[in-house]
């Protein structure tokens, strides 16, 4: 099993690459742009990047600063720092916008102040079913016309698959998550605690030895971490559990680098934007599904919850969405808007 996983992962990436060269390949300049890089002086950005450096992640990311490079015929060189290697998670947003660093990359919820209506992404209730549409929904909704979203050039966003539940305790219903130690951050906090289950905020690196030494009962997180984390070695159910929590991160560049390129080279820029969108989208589907494949060779028990569990569990959640209502109109924002403009975007890619 172990070879066929290392297989799987190799034709994942040749076809990824297949990808890469087919829209390299695609792609031809325009006499605009060529005049445009022939007045351009050379400019070379840092990237602070929250995903480690060994994350399959990184290979769109270079695809996109080697495109951009190339297509600004050398004119603009990127360099990554993945992992905090520049900045701290928490640092990025604010680097980039106070122009210490040039481009980043990032989970909103690290600097959720700067976010107040792009935290709807990350309530529970919200379900995307699948890396895909939440990576086009998070893509468009960092085009939207909110006054956080002026702070910073926003280029390409990813989503991630919905968190699943990876636990020693088998749970089918919501008076089972009682009492349950469940590692999660961010507004799965909330959500957690609104299980019945008690929160334990640790780091993904942590989490491995927290299952083994019983410190923590379970994990909610994409399933995609029974492999790249190691859990399916360290847990004995897994379980897909929508509307709980997903995640999106945004790569974004400070608006001084991005309004000193003349409208040929932006263009250019936001064209790779979209060539990453559309590499970025199916990969955590991908993964998951190594994950649980992963899981069942460790002898982990793969299950799905009942409709009627389902329902029960989302039902605990539209407190938690009023108060996040609430919580923006003492900011002066709709928060009502956003989520209808969310729900909407949500809609529009499951069709």
């Amino acid at each position: 099993m172990k070879r066929f996983v290392t297989l799987a992962l190799a034709l994942i990436l040749t076809l990824t690459m297949i990808g890469l060269v087919s829209a390299e390949s695609a792609w031809t300049s325009t006499p605009e742009l060529d005049a445009a890089l022939e007045q351009m002086k050379p400019v070379k950005w840092n990237w602070a990047i929250s995903m480690g450096s060994s994350h399959r992640v990184n290979e769109v990311f270079a695809y996109f600063a080697n495109q951009v490079k190339e297509r600004s015929k050398g004119k603009i060189e990127i360099t990554m720092y993945p992992g905090e290697t520049l900045v701290k998670n928490n640092d990025i947003f604010e680097s980039v916008t106070n122009g210490i660093v040039d481009m980043g990359e990032a989970d909103p919820s690290y600097s959720f102040s700067y976010f107040p209506l792009g935290s709807a992404f990350f309530l529970p209730g919200n379900d995307f079913g699948s890396s895909r549409v939440s990576t086009y929904v998070a893509n468009e909704w960092y085009k939207q016309d909110f006054k956080e979203l002026s702070r910073a050039k926003f280029l390409w966003a990813y989503g991630m698959s919905p968190s699943g539940l990876m636990t020693n305790k088998k749970i089918e219903k919501l008076s089972d998550f009682k009492g349950v130690q469940i590692r999660g951050t961010g507004y799965a906090i909330d959500a957690i605690k609104a299980l019945g289950a008690a929160p334990v905020g640790i780091t993904p690196a942590e989490t491995y030895e927290a299952l083994l030494k019983t410190t923590a009962d379970a994990v909610l997180m994409p399933l995609e971490a029974l492999i790249n984390w190691n859990f399916a070695e360290v847990v004995k159910y897994v379980t897909p559990i929508p509307g709980v929590s997903t995640v999106n991160h945004y790569i974004c560049l400070s608006n001084n680098a991005w309004n000193s390129l003349s409208a040929p080279v932006q263009n250019m820029i936001e064209e790779v934007s979209l060539e990453c969108v559309e590499m970025v989208a199916p990969m955590w589907d991908e993964m998951d599904q190594l994950g649980i494949d992963f899981a069942k060779e460790k002898g982990s028990e793969i299950y799905s919850l009942s409709e009627e569990a389902e329902a029960e569990i989302t039902s605990v959640f539209a407190p938690l969405r009023d108060k996040w209502i609430q919580d923006r109109k003492a900011q002066g924002l709709d928060g009502q808007q956003a989520l209808d403009i969310l729900k909407s975007l949500q809609e529009k890619y499951a069709e």
